[in-house]
């Protein structure tokens, strides 16, 4: 009962921020079933939202009162929906989801902040389908996978570590030659932030 009761009140808040705080909480005590009801709670709301901004019935100062540009939200909600759904080996599921953010151009208004956060989503889509790749166990992909590396952000080399060290876990890959080409970045791995780093950007405000 107090579970159930503390979903209710989660799926009760509205502010955009509020449910990406506990979505990442989710994330961080990996709660996988209670974060997909999260993330539905979240696609809602921006949608909700959005659909009232296209309607000219939205309150433009909420929309100022948020951290991050309307589209970072629909994003995000499919981004972490696709990252619990890999988290349960739920592949098509997660395919799924990269689709929907991985091209968000057709957002109407979007300002310089926006298209930022629409090339970001690109990016982590890029990304994140190289690592379902390697869960579904295509190990070929790998070597593809850090060439794609070498010209993104520093900060994605941490997560795509780890990504494919527990593909190689569970599929029971040797993968020495791999993690030798990417000896080079593991000197700065320690100031890099925790795993959920790669799902958890900040888009330039």
């Amino acid at each position: 009962m107090e579970v159930d009761a503390i979903e209710k009140d989660l799926l009760n808040v509205e502010d955009l921020d509020a449910i990406v705080h506990y979505i990442r909480m989710c994330y961080t005590s990996g709660d996988w079933e209670r974060l997909l009801k999260l993330t539905e709670h979240l696609y809602n709301c921006a949608k909700s939202n959005y659909d009232m901004m296209l309607n000219n019935t939205h309150d433009n100062l909420h929309n100022k009162q948020l951290k991050q540009p309307l589209v970072f939200y629909y994003g995000y909600s499919h981004l972490m929906r696709g990252v619990a759904h890999l988290k349960l080996q739920n592949y098509a599921a997660t395919k799924d989801c990269i689709e929907k953010y991985a091209e968000l151009g057709w957002f109407n208004k979007l300002d310089k902040d926006g298209l930022e956060v629409v090339d970001n989503f690109k990016l982590l889509a890029k990304l994140n389908e190289y690592e379902l790749m390697m869960f579904e166990g295509n190990r070929h992909i790998i070597a593809e996978y850090i060439r794609f590396l070498e010209i993104s952000p520093e900060d994605d080399w941490l997560p795509a570590h780890v990504s494919i060290v527990e593909a190689a876990l569970q599929h029971g890959w040797d993968i020495d030659s791999e993690l030798e080409a990417t000896s080079q970045h593991s000197a700065s791995f320690v100031e890099l932030e925790d795993y959920g780093n790669i799902f958890q950007f900040t888009p330039t405000t």
